[in-house]
């Protein structure tokens, strides 16, 4: 039997929207919140992800800021595109339940790196209407170098991100999109901090193999590397490296180097090609 409550929601000036919908013994269960539509006031919500760290802020129509928070890395190729839908998804509601905002929002608009490719975005935007239906009337996902860029500037623009992962971006003032790098470490990220930190840890083990003679001591680095991850040896480093894996871990390894800058062997990760 298909029961439905539509004809009561606009009888009593109300709308629903979906959340997810559950198989139950055969029949089909849509789970919504229900709420009045004048008492929703038009705010919007925007996402700058990293593969480190994330901002969340929200704003109203006159651009005032409502709320803010942070959270860690939001990096769906890193963590997948159900599980990092699902955090954002939390992440949203915590915070405006926090700050007294109503959902759904007017709109939810969302930086993500590593969100490059059109068919994997889509997939993702479909995930948090399917199962997040409650978010926002409108949702809009692009990569973080796309989002910074169209918010920097009003007719296109260029941008040159160098974080944990690297790209650059140049955005024309009829929407088309141009770029180089943003591929994820397995491809590239150079000038990136993952990329410099894996430079420096492959200066020890290529020394220690006969591979490379440096033309300077890495007593320096080698110090760093086990004190920063607390590691005795450097053979440790492999469990952080691939059981333990975690690209913003590895990554934050720079942090110690850049304030060694005054010591050649440091320096000459940054600048030497």
């Amino acid at each position: 039997d298909n029961w439905s409550i539509e004809d009561l929601l606009v009888l009593s000036n109300l709308q629903g929207r979906l959340i997810r919908t559950r198989e139950v013994e055969g029949n089909s269960v849509q789970i919504c919140v229900v709420y009045r539509r004048e008492m929703t006031s038009e705010i919007f919500c925007g996402i700058e992800g990293g593969a480190s760290a994330s901002k969340l802020v929200f704003v109203n129509t006159s651009g005032e800021t409502l709320a803010e928070a942070s959270t860690s890395g939001t990096n769906y190729n890193l963590d997948g595109i159900e599980r990092t839908a699902s955090f954002i998804a939390t992440w949203v509601r915590e915070t405006a339940a926090k700050n007294h905002i109503a959902l759904p929002l007017k709109g939810l608009g969302l930086g993500l790196s590593g969100a490059e490719g059109a068919r994997d975005n889509a997939l993702f935007i479909e995930y948090l209407k399917v199962h997040h239906g409650d978010l926002a009337d409108h949702l809009y996902l692009a990569s973080d170098a796309v989002a910074t860029v169209a918010a920097a500037f009003e007719q296109g623009g260029v941008i040159l991100i160098a974080g944990t992962g690297s790209s650059c971006r140049v955005l024309l003032n009829n929407g088309r999109v141009f770029g180089v790098g943003g591929w994820g470490h397995q491809i590239g990220d150079g000038g990136s901090g993952f990329w410099i930190a894996i430079r420096a840890i492959r200066i020890i083990f290529d020394e220690d193999d006969g591979m490379e003679i440096p033309h300077e001591s890495t007593a320096l680095i080698r110090e760093l590397l086990l004190k920063h991850f607390k590691i005795e040896d450097k053979v440790d480093i492999l469990e952080y490296l691939y059981n333990k894996f975690r690209k913003s871990h590895i990554a934050s390894f720079t942090g110690e180097l850049a304030k060694r800058m005054l010591f050649s062997i440091a320096m000459n990760l940054f600048f030497k090609i």
